[in-house]
């Protein structure tokens, strides 16, 4: 039985660290379950440890978030994003937004709208030269 206990810990601790590298370069969910060709549900189960998953799998996993292996085992995600990668993700992430604002209607549009200006105001209180 503890045997268990401690491989269902392990499985939840690698699934924190995939969550935790994921959010800090910012993928969604859906764009990470979509690379895999699996339902979001089924990746969520993966990041809450609540499912069993390959090796392979880990390793795409990795590939897609652009760790080696061994960072999903590591207590922390060392190093941090660099400032290029930084304003990379964000310029990646308005230029989705444009897309969303020219197809949306006129309340996504709105919201759309207010996050762009989000980003473009991060954009530019970190990056001030």
């Amino acid at each position: 039985m503890k045997q268990s206990n401690d491989i269902n810990n392990r499985r939840r601790n690698i699934g924190y660290k995939i969550k935790q590298i994921r959010e800090q370069k910012a993928f969604t969910q859906q764009a990470i379950a979509d690379e895999l060709n699996i339902s979001l549900t089924a990746y969520g189960e993966i990041e809450r440890g609540h499912t069993n998953f390959s090796i392979n799998r880990l390793l795409e996993i990795s590939d897609i978030l652009g760790v080696s292996p061994p960072d999903l085992f590591r207590k922390r995600h060392q190093p941090k994003a660099s400032r290029d990668e930084l304003s990379s993700i964000i310029q990646t992430r308005k230029e989705e937004l444009v897309g969303l604002i020219n197809e949306s209607d006129a309340n996504n549009k709105k919201i759309a709208m207010m996050i762009y200006q989000v980003y473009d105001i991060i954009n530019k209180t970190l990056f001030v030269t």
